[in-house]
């Protein structure tokens, strides 16, 4: 019996992905995914090593420190509990540092993960503790890495498969993720994957890693592309570095304001469906309304609750505040700035600012910064400030009666009433016929 269930198991695991499993990935409408890969895939595609036949995956040359067969291995009680396990099954372990098993009596090699995944879903889920002290085992990051392809795929097979028969799994398996409904989402929406392989494995049989790429896109359709903060697999620190470099390296001329697609799966944030706004995208998440204390100046910053400002807090920290502020900052609920005597957002390094309920303003010396969103009201009582910046977005009603506003921008976008100085109300009533003005 042990002979026949192993036989099963391998004959499984020659085919990563069954093709009827993937059929329906394959046969996905891509219509929107060409449109938005296209604005990316030929500059990355300039700068790559080279391509597949299809040119629908793209490698570049990375090189780490080579493995040395002769290395010491750093004991692991996991690898003991793991080829335990294996043994039942009429498999072990044939080298660790590697990730690779194969069966007892001979045959062929398998990825420890793959071999680990198909027993799970073979013989129930309580297996799956083994997979996740696999994939956490410390010991297995300690070995040196070889020479090395980065290798990204737009192919529907890969993506589909980004989790799915490899030697990790996420929630975007196909057979049991708890997410999984997202993967069809990725393919159509122009999302793609990020693989580490070893230079003998151009067809990514057995990837190290993998980390995914989304799109994010602006009113005019146009892309900017997003690391995902969290890789898979087990990778060297400079997998997700290079990942980074090469991908924001070829958008360094996009600008603007890039909203994450609704319907798209965000591994790394908050909420699958959160609005992610500039450039920067996947970036550092701070939950604490002290972020000041906790966080690098050059770092982006999101606040996942309410952010108050006031002299209290700046003087502080005073003689750091210089500099001290990121180029963008999201706060996920309101941000109130109280009575400042001085907070010049230009000069504190700070060029974009997002706030998704209310942004509240009361202070006798203050500089807003260039770009400005609010999901909620804007209220700006500022005796000094003149003029709002050029790009100003606000869902709800914008307030600038206690303030002495004199110009509005030209593509100001207000969802709600702005309320003002009746000297200017019928000026801009005409100036903007689009915005409610009281």
């Amino acid at each position: 019996m042990r002979i026949k269930i192993t036989e099963d198991i391998y004959k499984f695991l020659n085919e990563a992905i069954p093709y009827n499993d993937v059929k329906s990935y394959l046969n996905i409408d891509r219509t929107d995914a060409i449109k938005a890969i296209s604005q990316i895939w030929p500059k990355l595609e300039a700068i790559a090593n080279s391509k597949s036949k299809r040119g629908d995956r793209l490698y570049f040359d990375v090189k780490g420190e080579d493995v040395s067969d002769n290395a010491v291995q750093p004991k692991s009680s996991v690898k003991e509990e793991i080829n335990d396990l294996f043994l039942k099954y009429g498999y072990t372990i044939i080298d660790y540092k590697k990730g690779l098993a194969g069966k007892i009596d001979g045959g062929g090699e398998i990825r420890i993960g793959k071999l680990l995944e198909i027993l799970i879903k073979k013989y129930g889920n309580n297996l799956k503790t083994y997979l996740r002290n696999y994939e956490k085992d410390s010991t297995r990051n300690s070995i040196k890495e070889k020479a090395r392809y980065i290798v990204f795929s737009k192919h529907p097979y890969d993506i589909a498969g980004m989790s799915t028969g490899r030697g990790w799994t996420s929630c975007m398996n196909l057979y049991d993720g708890e997410k999984k409904a997202y993967v069809s989402m990725d393919v159509k929406e122009g999302s793609f994957v990020a693989y580490l392989i070893n230079k003998d494995d151009l067809n990514i049989n057995k990837p190290q890693a993998r980390v995914s790429v989304k799109p994010f896109f602006d009113k005019n359709s146009n892309v900017y592309y997003g690391i995902e903060r969290r890789g898979y697999g087990t990778y060297p620190e400079y997998f997700l570095n290079e990942v980074k470099k090469i991908v924001e390296g070829v958008q360094s001329n996009v600008f603007g304001i890039f909203n994450f697609k609704k319907g798209v799966h965000c591994d790394t944030v908050l909420e699958p469906e959160q609005r992610r706004i500039d450039k920067r995208s996947f970036v550092g998440f701070l939950k604490s309304n002290n972020i000041y204390y906790n966080i690098k100046w050059e770092d982006d910053i999101y606040v996942g609750d309410n952010l108050i400002i006031d002299n209290e807090l700046i003087n502080s920290i005073s003689g750091k505040l210089y500099g001290f502020l990121p180029k963008f900052l999201s706060v996920e609920k309101n941000l109130k700035v109280f009575d400042v005597g001085r907070l010049h957002f230009l000069d504190f390094g700070l060029d974009y600012l997002r706030v998704r309920e209310d942004f509240y303003v009361a202070g006798a010396d203050v500089k807003l910064p260039n770009k400005i969103y609010v999901g909620g009201d804007f209220t700006l009582r500022c005796d000094d400030v003149v003029n709002i910046p050029d790009f100003c977005e606000v869902d709800g009603n914008l307030d600038i009666r206690e303030s002495n506003i004199e110009k509005l921008p030209k593509d100001l976008e207000v969802g709600g009433i702005v309320f003002c100085k009746n000297l200017f109300k019928e000026k801009w009533t005409e100036e903007y016929p689009h915005i409610t003005f009281y």
